[in-house]
This record gives structure tokens, sequence and C-alpha cells, in this order.
């Protein structure tokens, strides 16, 4: 069986939740939109923490974002789960299995959605996410403490303008942009737009093993090896964040 939650930890999402999500309230088809999709709470064989799982659309389809997904996203975390966030890797920006899926995580884990959810005064004071533990691999928090900006540049929409962030999706499919998102009931929708640029990235990968994905851009980096994970600090978790998402004045 696995290891039961630490203390204090959200219950795992209920595992039917999102059987239909398209007999939810807010998740009707638009005229002209697709079947809505079925999706399938799954348990992630290789989670990074407790309670990370992922949500996979029923029908065989591309990791791409639709705007019942949008509102399916919105839905879970303003009504089914609030303590969890939805987050979301493209192709060529963490994905790693083109059918599409979200995953789940523990709000209060990510030290990005707490650093959000905090007034700007108590940011000085305000302490780290605790990390979440690992049997595979070592996972590190970055510690915001000292900051008052995020060095990973996104962009943030309200949940009930879910519209202008699949407006800015599609910016990104257009362009031929790697993205991230991440569905928070206290952070709203975040969008991470992600830098083609193969130095960047490429030195990213050097210091923590992986291409940064989501995790990353919240805060918590997730490395193959102790001696990686020892070698890696606030300053070069800094640097891949902010070398690794576009700035806002540049999309």
């Amino acid at each position: 069986p696995p290891p039961p939650p630490p203390p204090g930890a959200p219950a795992p999402p209920p595992a039917t939740a999102l059987h239909n999500p398209a007999s939810l309230p807010g998740c009707e088809r638009e005229e002209g939109e697709p079947r809505p999709s079925l999706y399938h709470l799954l348990v992630n064989k290789f989670p990074l923490g407790p309670g990370h799982t992922l949500l996979v659309s029923a029908d065989r389809r591309p990791q791409v974002l639709t705007a019942h997904d949008m509102r399916a996203a919105v839905y879970f975390v303003t009504h089914l789960v609030p303590s969890y966030i939805l987050f979301f890797n493209s192709w060529c920006a963490g994905a790693s299995v083109n059918h599409f899926h979200f995953q789940t995580f523990p709000a209060n884990l990510l030290p990005l959605v707490v650093f959000l959810s905090a007034p700007s005064s108590d940011r000085s004071t305000a302490s780290s996410a605790p990390s979440p533990d690992s049997s595979s691999s070592a996972t590190t928090s970055l510690d915001f403490s000292t900051l008052q900006q995020w060095p990973a540049h996104f962009e943030r929409f309200a949940l009930s303008d879910s519209a202008s962030a699949l407006h800015a999706v599609h910016s990104c499919i257009a362009s031929n942009r790697p993205h991230n998102l991440l569905f928070s009931h206290t952070a709203g929708i975040l969008l991470f737009r992600r830098t083609t640029d193969h130095p960047a990235l490429d030195q990213a990968r050097l210091l923590c093993s992986e291409y940064p994905a989501t995790m990353e851009c919240c805060g918590v980096f997730t490395t193959a090896s102790q001696d990686v994970y020892d070698g890696l600090g606030p300053q070069e978790m800094c640097s891949i964040l902010a070398s690794t998402t576009l700035p806002v004045e540049h999309t």
C-alpha cells in the first residue's frame, strides 16, 4: 500500500471526481466546440511528493489545451479540490507523453503559490513551503523568504477570465512557443512562456539534470542524484528560472 501522507497534508482528490466533467456546471460544451473529453484520475508511478497524480484525457488526443480543458481545470480548483493545483506542461516544456493530461499537486507544497498568496508586506518573513519526500530523487524548494519578485516570468489571469488565458495559449501555439500553465484556487491561472534559447536550456539541464517544467517554475527542483542536489543553490535556481522563461514584455 502507498505510504500515508505526512501530517497536515491535504487529502488526495477523490478518484471519481472528474469521471464526467462535461456534466459539471461551467464545463458545458460551447457551440461548435468538439465533444468534451472525459478524464481519468490516475496514480502517478513516479510522484514528486504526496498527492502528485495525473488527470488524463480518456480520448487519445495530443497535449494541446482546449477551451473545455480550461473550464474543467478551473472547476477542479474552485469547486472540487481547492487545496490542490492543476498544472499543464506542453510538448517541449516538460511533457514526456503526447497524450493530453494535467497533473495535480497539493497547493501548500508549491513555494510560488504560497508566495503569491502572502501579502507583499509579509513576504520578507514568509517561510518556504516544506519539501515533498521522494524515495527516488532529491527534491528541494526555492527559499523565497528574501524575494520581492519571483525569478520566473509569468502572466497571471483571474480564474473567471480563462478565455483570455486560452487566447494567450493559442498565441503560444501559433508561434510554436513551449508553455506551462498552473491553475490555483488562490493564485488564479499562471502562464509561463518558455524560451527556445538552447544555451540557456542546456545550462539548465546541466545544473539540474532535467529541462525545467511547471514544478521548477513554481520553485520545486527535482534532481537525479544527491550530488546534483547539493550543487544546486538559490542563485542557480533563480538563474534557471529567469533564463528559461520569457519576460512578459517580450511576448
